[in-house]
């Protein structure tokens, strides 16, 4: 093995220009390479990965609810009250953030209009028998019989003849007895907390103290990159409005994609600080040791060149890395420098290229090939962010200690061999070094009795089971989500359960089959709640057999019955014959 990279090293010798600019040109291709890649910062990549998981991974980025942010008004004065000022400062941002609509923000829902609660309104009463349950059967029982008929034909004439007859008079006529609200208050399911109240057409708080507006970015949550610049403008509008509200105003927003971006900044300074600061260790190390500025660049050579041909490789192969495994830079650093340390410090001793290369080589690349192996072992878990780690990993430690052995030994100056034996006085680092510590019986001792104590101790470890510790939050975001939190619990843990099928009526059927479980999840106590889709998206079969059954409870005498009470009922308070001709027609 020694004498392969004697060779090379003296046919580089040879033919040094060439040698020179092949190393150029390779570190310039990995360079344009390494601009090409593209790093992904989602932290859910550190999860471990199944088929399952990537069905509802994929599920969950084909569907919006991911990325939603919702944006909280309140003043900064809790106990005062004034809902007028919070939708002023709310009109304002909501103006702001509509310039950018659709390139980073797919809508903004603020205002609840009048046309869409009548569009619902219509859609639940044009389709009302597909939607009652057999228990809403004996609700529509009891508004049949005469004296109930009196009693909602009274309360609809007392408010068509109040203001509130401009709105709710096409309601009155087309359902006089109020079945469409049966299923309407169905909807009640799908909201999470029932804190909530819309107050001049905007959603707050029934205290009145903050008022919501909620929108969803145009790009999922995992592209960190696009959302970073969502957050950024919607940060400076923040801060623009709350100067100009003097600061009485409070806004916080909290949402999946602003985590997500949260965690990608945080990501990228951990990478900068981790390595940042093992570069100013090894400096100084290697300042303590080889006093001679031109060598620290020289050490750094296999590092920088194996890290590089290694982002190079994985765009070859994947095309994109996990930035989370470039967190493992500065470990990567470390090791890689420890080559280019063996190459440097034997020479000072020996003073030949080709004796060092003789007695480094082997052990090098046997240390090197245990290191790889360790980090490709990470290629069998199920962690993609851990996988493009090892592969990193291993692909950096071979061309770095590879490179040591072909490109450093060019580096190496005879005057640097004959100026360490001329000197006299040793370093403190080469004073540490020399030390016989395998001849001290009493660290010896000390390093025994330490790891029996240890092994001892180890059993007693308890690993962390809470998955959200590998999030990172900001203190804005935790502020944010704290207060949320307090108004309308928005992170309380939820379970997504995900129904499919090889078309969509199956993958109804598949649904609404759940939800006797359910049922008996929430009767037991394991559940709080549940919203299920099937409250407004009903399979074909469940339709027809939900027809059949409104078919069948409206008999003939049945209809005949209710249209005679009605119309008598009807004439004592002043009702037209044909007033009620829409709900006739429904049954």
């Amino acid at each position: 093995m020694p004498n392969i990279f004697i060779t090379i090293y003296n046919l580089f010798q040879k033919f040094r220009v060439s040698s020179i600019l092949l190393i150029v040109l390779i570190f310039g291709f990995s360079a344009y390479l390494i601009t090409k890649i593209k790093f992904e910062e989602d932290i859910t990549r550190m999860l471990p990965s199944d088929e399952n998981i990537q069905r509802i991974s994929e599920v969950s980025q084909n569907i919006n609810f991911m990325d939603k942010l919702v944006i909280n008004f309140s003043l900064a004065d809790t106990t005062q009250t004034n809902p007028q000022k919070l939708i002023e400062c709310a009109d304002y941002l909501n103006v702001m953030l509509q310039k950018y609509q659709p390139d980073l923000i797919k809508n903004i829902n603020y205002q609840v209009s009048d046309q869409v609660m009548n569009e619902v309104y219509n859609v639940f009463y044009n389709n009302l028998p597909i939607f009652l349950e057999e228990k809403d059967y004996l609700k529509i029982d009891s508004l049949l019989d005469k004296r109930s008929i009196d009693n909602k034909l009274r309360n609809n004439f007392k408010t068509l003849i109040s203001p509130a007859s401009m709105v709710m008079k096409q309601f009155v006529m087309k359902d006089p007895l109020h079945f469409t609200p049966i299923v309407l208050n169905r909807l009640n399911s799908f909201q999470i907390n029932d804190n909530y109240e819309v107050y001049h057409s905007r959603i707050f708080t029934r205290d009145k103290k903050n008022l919501s507006l909620f929108l969803t970015s145009a790009h999922p949550s995992g592209e960190t990159q696009k959302n970073s610049e969502l957050i950024s403008e919607i940060e400076q509008s923040i801060d623009s409005l709350e100067n100009q509200f003097n600061n009485e105003i409070i806004i916080q927003y909290y949402g999946a994609a602003a985590v997500a971006v949260g965690n990608a900044n945080q990501i990228k300074k951990d990478i900068k600080l981790t390595v940042s600061i093992a570069i100013i260790i090894l400096l100084v190390f290697m300042s303590l040791f080889f006093r001679k500025k031109s060598i620290f660049m020289i050490l750094f050579l296999p590092a920088v060149f194996g890290g590089s041909l290694s982002l190079a490789i994985l765009f070859l192969i994947k095309g994109k890395i996990s930035a989370i495994s470039l967190g493992i830079g500065s470990v990567l650093l470390g090791i890689t420098v420890d080559y280019s340390l063996h190459l440097f410090t034997h020479y000072r001793s020996v003073g030949n290229v080709k004796r060092v290369l003789k007695d480094i080589s082997t052990p090098v690349l046997m240390s090197t090939l245990t290191t790889a192996s360790a980090f490709l072992c990470l290629l069998f878990v199920s962690s993609e962010a851990l996988r493009d780690l090892g592969l990193f990993a291993a692909i950096s430690v071979i061309v770095a200690a590879l490179f040591s052995l072909i490109v450093l030994p060019h580096f190496l100056r005879k005057t640097d061999y004959e100026k360490n034996q001329i000197k006299i006085q040793k370093s403190s680092i080469e004073k540490i070094t020399a030390y016989p510590y395998e001849k001290n019986k009493y660290l010896i001792i000390g390093i025994i009795a330490f790891t029996i104590i240890s092994l001892f101790f180890s059993g007693k470890t308890s690993f962390d089971g809470d998955m959200d510790k590998m999030s990172y939050l900001s203190p804005e975001l935790k502020d944010a989500e704290n207060s949320l939190n307090e108004i309308a619990n928005v992170t309380l843990k939820s379970v997504y359960l995900i129904s499919t099928g090889n078309n969509l009526q199956e993958a109804l059927t598949n649904n609404e089959s759940a939800i006797s479980r359910l049922e008996k999840l929430k009767a037991d106590g394991f559940i709080n709640q549940y919203t299920n889709v099937s409250t407004v998206l009903i399979s074909n079969s469940l339709q027809n057999e939900r027809i059949q059954k409104w078919n069948l409870f409206w008999t003939e005498d049945k209809v005949n019955k209710l249209s005679k009470n009605l119309l008598q009922t009807g004439e004592k308070y002043k009702f037209k014959e044909n007033a009620f001709s829409s709900f006739f027609q429904l049954l």
